[in-house]
């Protein structure tokens, strides 16, 4: 099994798609996602993430994460923390 940890509030779900995807090609479908929040805050302020929204980031990163799973060809999304996405493909 394969594996690597990213934290979601502080990573961009698209590339965090990418890079999984990848590593699950690499490891023959042997790769999951695991997502979780951090207990450490010193990432948020590094990477721009107000610790006020610490829930709704993490929440919209994550509806933003299972709608590429859902059909990385075609994503569509809206949402405060990231720019919108329309019908665009999410490439491995």
């Amino acid at each position: 099994m394969a594996s690597a940890v990213s934290v979601l509030s502080t990573a961009d779900p698209v590339r965090l798609h990418q890079v999984f995807a990848s590593l699950d090609l690499i490891s023959d479908g042997r790769t999951e996602i695991i997502a979780g929040r951090s207990a450490f805050v010193e990432a948020f302020r590094l990477f721009g993430v107000d610790l006020d929204d610490y829930d709704d980031v993490f929440a919209e990163k994550l509806r933003l994460l299972l709608t590429i799973r859902e059909n990385p060809e075609h994503v569509t999304w809206r949402g405060r923390f990231r720019p919108a996405m329309d019908g665009l493909s999410v490439q491995r």
